[in-house]
């Protein structure tokens, strides 16, 4: 896998990216809908770009901290939860 960078030229990325898919997007008339591979209709793929490029804006723009969420694997703060073993 190359380098991908700074998590700041991430970043930047995803919203060119987030960017270039809106501009093609509304050059095409914002279509919701397109014609699936068996005549259907199924929403418009570049709708889907968009929204996974709005979440990777959304996750990259968040502090590292922030990601990692709740309480590491194992671990418990409920009184009943905790272990009930003395040290002898």
């Amino acid at each position: 896998m190359a380098n991908m960078g700074s998590s700041g030229e991430r970043l930047e990325a995803a919203v060119s990216d987030l960017q270039r898919f809106r501009d093609e997007w509304e050059a095409l008339g914002s279509p919701s809908l397109s014609e699936g591979s068996t005549g259907q209709l199924v929403p418009h793929p570049l709708i889907k770009l968009i929204r996974d490029a709005e979440r990777a804006v959304e996750l990259l723009s968040r502090p590292a901290a922030a990601k990692r969420g709740g309480r590491p694997a194992g671990s418990s703060s409920a009184p009943d939860r905790r272990s009930r073993l003395r040290a002898v």
